[in-house]
C-alpha cells in the first residue's frame, strides 16, 4: 500500500515539475484593477509569423520583457526586423461585453491583436525602406471581450529607426498599452 502512495506521489511530483517548467505568466485583470498600464510580463520574439497572434500559440520559451523596450535594455538586434510581443491575461465576467479601451504610445508601426483577431493597426509594417510609421498619440481604441477566461494581446511591431528615434526623444521605443 505504501508503494502505491509513493508511486502516486512521484508521478504527481514529476507532473508538477513539468507544469512549473512550462508555466506562463498570466495576469488577472478585474474591473477593480482598471486602468492598468500593461508594461510588465510580455513575451518577446523576433520570429515573424502570423500564427504568433493566435491565443494558443506556444510562447513559453520566449524572452520575458517589458513592452516599452528601452533602447539600451532591449534584446540585441530587436529592431532590425519586425518583432512580436504577447501579453497573457485572464478576465472575469465583470469585464465581458462592456466597452474596454487601450491606448498605445510608440514610434514605429504596429498591429494589435486580441486572441488572433486584428483590433487595430498603426502605420504599415514592411521592410526598412517601405514601412510607414505612425504615432498613435495614446488615443483610446474601444473593443469588447465576449467571454471570461484567458486571453492574449499580441503586438507585431517594427521600428527600423529605433536608434534615431531614441536619440531624438529619449522615450521608450516599444509599445505601451494602458
Amino acid at each position: 500500500m505504501i508503494k502505491k502512495y509513493i508511486l502516486v506521489l512521484l508521478v504527481f511530483i514529476n507532473f508538477a515539475g513539468y507544469a512549473q517548467a512550462t508555466k506562463q505568466y498570466v495576469n488577472f485583470i478585474s474591473i477593480d484593477s482598471l486602468p492598468n498600464l500593461l508594461t510588465e510580463k510580455w513575451y518577446y520574439s523576433d520570429v515573424d509569423s502570423d500564427s504568433c497572434a493566435l491565443l494558443g500559440y506556444k510562447d513559453s520559451d520566449w524572452q520575458l520583457v517589458r513592452s516599452d523596450l528601452i533602447f539600451y535594455k532591449a534584446p540585441p538586434n530587436c529592431f532590425q526586423k519586425p518583432l512580436w510581443l504577447r501579453y497573457h491575461f485572464v478576465i472575469d465576467s465583470t469585464l465581458t461585453k462592456i466597452p474596454l479601451a487601450f491606448s498605445v504610445k510608440h514610434f514605429g508601426a504596429s498591429e494589435i491583436y486580441l486572441d488572433g483577431k486584428l483590433l487595430k493597426n498603426y502605420g504599415v509594417i514592411s521592410d526598412s525602406a517601405n514601412s510607414i510609421y505612425s504615432n498613435p498619440q495614446e488615443l483610446p481604441y474601444a473593443f469588447t471581450i465576449n467571454n471570461a477566461g484567458e486571453h492574449v494581446f499580441a503586438v507585431r511591431y517594427a521600428n527600423y529607426e529605433a536608434r534615431k528615434n531614441f536619440d531624438f526623444s529619449n522615450n521608450p521605443l516599444g509599445v505601451l498599452i494602458s
